[in-house]
């Protein structure tokens, strides 16, 4: 690839432009070249990614912007050269610039590991030191001599180095913000790889689980259709077909986990980042908004996360205020009701505090208050009432929370379903997941939900939650 170097002074925005880029990219295999094009637009003559392969460090060009074919193969001799940049690289702290050419001519040399500051989601406490991508953050150290796999979860890492022939007039500031796009770079990929790793699972899982019901229903078929009444026969072949059925409706679960994970989990990376990259050019009086926008945006992160099972949900349950959540979430979805004519009326009794985890109540109550919004298309009536039932002791007090709307209403051949993954009101506006997941939480937190509703009046959730811990 080649790209015009423009000479420019360097600007901070733009710094933070080429930062953003890079983190908005969703696959793996687009954050290199868009890597270097990036460091080219930034003024720098010529930028190349060169990966160390295998025990004999085989070095191979994996991204280049402005690197002829000679000077790229003297590059790679360089650095295949036992003295040379690849030794020195190795002793070099990571973004060390390293003067091994005239200094017109200077080159930043940075390493580039697979790496994270969190273990895998496989290790467990004890093993968290075991994991590969933690190791790796101790980026001073040298790295490994080669390709290596993580005894945890299995993950491939890499072992790259990002070689930049600077702009002849660069300073130090350029060096710095040179460094911190290479290594935002490095976290998104490392990001991205696990991912990788993540949907080859699942399409892995897929195949295993198609196979084991093929399987399953040949046995099955083989042994109920000799000695056997034609009664029982048929009974037990609709068990085995609505099984399948259910079988068939997870691995569309699994289906859908896999394009959440590419759709949803690596954009609310790049907002995460964004976010924090705002957070010292707010004004004061817009601090409100943006508290509000940094600790939604980490919630939804940690909840589509929690669908997909990529590590295990640790967050702890503790004494919270339940009318706090209820306020936190209609403040945040205020303008999306007010936009829909919902009229929203809380009538918030005294509470104690309640033993949950506040995430999943809010992502409870969130989807709770949509479902209603959606419910009432031409605008209406949304209700929220919270009061505490007390009970003989406190083991059997409890928050009672009802979400009622005027919309349209559940339909009664669907409504003892309706807590069921893929059954939805919404035809093909909804995945029919919502409520269940509702439900989940719900029990998971010891409390039960229930449901009354009339075509055409309206639909009344009611949430008990215990105030003791689960």
């Amino acid at each position: 690839m080649h790209f015009q170097s423009p000479r420019r002074r360097r600007d901070a925005a733009q710094d933070q432009e080429a930062t953003l880029r890079v983190l908005r990219l969703e696959r793996s295999a687009e954050v290199l070249p868009v890597l270097v094009e990036e460091i080219v637009a930034l003024g720098h003559p010529r930028a190349a990614v060169l990966e160390i392969k295998g025990d004999s460090e085989e070095v191979v060009p994996v991204a280049t912007a402005n690197w002829s074919l000679p000077g790229l193969a003297q590059l790679i001799e360089e650095m295949r050269d036992p003295s040379g940049l690849l030794a020195r690289v190795r002793m070099a702290n990571p973004g060390a610039l390293i003067q091994n050419l005239p200094p017109d001519r200077a080159r930043s040399l940075q390493l580039m590991l697979y790496s994270s500051s969190n273990p895998c989601a496989e290790a467990a406490p004890a093993d968290a030191e075991s994991c590969l991508a933690l190791k790796n953050m101790d980026l001073a150290r040298r790295p490994p001599r080669r390709q290596q796999q993580c005894s945890v979860c299995g993950v491939w890492g890499y072992v790259m180095v990002a070689v930049v022939e600077l702009r002849p007039d660069h300073t130090q500031t350029d060096c710095l913000a040179l460094s911190d796009l290479v290594r935002s770079a490095n976290q998104h990929l490392s990001r991205l790889t696990k991912v990788d790793q993540y949907r080859k699972r699942i399409g892995e899982l897929e195949s295993m689980l198609a196979d084991k019901s093929v399987s399953l229903g040949a046995r099955l078929e083989e042994e109920f259709l000799t000695g056997v009444q034609h009664l029982s026969m048929v009974q037990t072949k609709a068990q085995v077909e609505r099984r399948m059925l259910e079988i068939e409706k997870f691995a569309s679960a699994g289906r859908l986990a896999a394009t959440i994970a590419h759709e949803v989990n690596n954009p609310m990376e790049a907002i995460k980042n964004a976010v924090y990259l705002l957070a010292g050019v707010i004004p004061e009086s817009s601090l409100p908004v943006y508290n509000i926008l940094k600790s939604e945006t980490e919630r939804v992160a940690r909840v589509v996360r929690q669908m997909l099972g990529l590590y295990r949900d640790t967050e702890p349950v503790k004494p919270v205020s339940v009318n706090t959540i209820i306020e936190d979430t209609l403040l945040l979805l205020n303008r999306q009701l007010q936009r829909a004519s919902v009229q929203v009326e809380a009538e918030l009794g005294v509470l104690p505090d309640a033993f949950i985890a506040a995430d999943q109540i809010r992502q409870v109550l969130s989807n709770l208050v949509i479902n209603a919004r959606d419910a009432m298309p031409v605008g209406g009536k949304l209700r929220i009432r919270s009061r505490h039932v007390i009970g003989r002791n406190p083991a059997s007090s409890w928050i009672r929370i009802l979400v009622a709307d005027s919309g349209t209403g559940i339909p009664r051949e669907i409504i003892g379903d309706i807590f069921e993954p893929f059954v939805t009101t919404k035809g093909g506006g909804g995945t029919g997941l919502g409520l269940w997941i509702v439900k989940g939480i719900i029990q998971n937190h010891g409390g039960k939900i229930a449901v009354r509703s009339k075509v055409g009046l309206g639909t009344v959730f009611r949430i008990d939650l215990p105030i003791a811990k689960p």
